[in-house]
């Protein structure tokens, strides 16, 4: 099984993706911490990313990460957590 990531940028397109995409479901406690989080919400959002790839690591054959709105030095970021 490979598991999909998609770092979140903003409460914004958390509850885009919540409330707009079909099947996926951001928890609220994801979304309350990005909403506090305000403007270092993309931050918050690459954290949030590495640590999910940290705990699925060992469990999966692996992990694909969804570089949104063409932005791929936000998944960059999320692998240089890995080494």
């Amino acid at each position: 099984m490979v598991v999909g990531i998609l770092p979140l940028h903003s409460f914004r397109h958390a509850e885009f993706l919540h409330n707009e995409v079909p099947g996926i479901d951001i928890p609220e406690a994801v979304r309350h911490r990005l909403r506090e989080a305000g403007d270092g919400a993309l931050r918050v959002g690459i954290e949030m990313a590495q640590a999910l790839v940290h705990a699925v690591r060992a469990r999966y054959a692996g992990a694909y990460l969804m570089p949104s709105f063409g932005r791929f030095e936000v998944v960059a970021e999320v692998l240089d957590a890995l080494h």
